[in-house]
């Protein structure tokens, strides 16, 4: 019997913090580079927040103007602007956006959201596999090692290097 305690318990995210970020590269394109270095489109919990991720992304590749005439446009070549709740949504999420100067900090919460799911994501693989397992316990031992390492190095690699101290040397 289900305890009435229980709660439905969602993968860890913040969804303020995807839509402030979103709002914060709208409104001011240079904090596209600050977010690059941290966040993937696969970072954003939200599919949604991480469509017109992708959406910016493509445009900075390209050193096309971010804002959201141009991130609507490429949402409509990439056949993605109603699954996002179209051009209103993106303009919503510009209006409602904080200051830029905090992009860094919500890419931040965001990463870390995103770590916390993998670590999630990670523990269940690992027990399924040592549940599932016809291999000796040293084998799943070794395999859940390199999950946890993968895991590691995952968290610690940031996305695009920043170009600046590169530029210096």
């Amino acid at each position: 019997m289900e305890n009435k305690n229980q709660k439905l318990k969602l993968p860890p995210h913040s969804q303020e913090a995807e839509q402030a970020l979103l709002g914060c590269l709208l409104i001011n394109p240079d904090a596209v580079y600050k977010s690059l270095h941290i966040l993937t489109a696969k970072s954003f919990y939200n599919s949604t927040h991480a469509l017109i991720f992708s959406a910016i992304s493509n445009l900075f590749e390209k050193n096309q103007t971010i804002d959201n005439i141009s991130v609507t446009d490429e949402l409509k070549k990439m056949g993605k602007l109603e699954d996002v709740g179209g051009a209103y949504f993106i303009t919503g999420l510009s209006s409602d956006a904080p200051t830029a100067s905090n992009v860094e900090y919500y890419a931040k919460i965001i990463k870390e959201k995103e770590v916390l799911r993998s670590i999630i994501q990670s523990a269940v693989q690992m027990s399924t596999q040592a549940y599932d397992s016809t291999e000796d316990a040293t084998v799943v031992l070794d395999n859940a090692e390199q999950i946890l390492f993968d895991l590691s190095q995952d968290a610690e690699r940031g996305g695009f290097e920043p170009i600046e101290p590169l530029l210096h040397d």
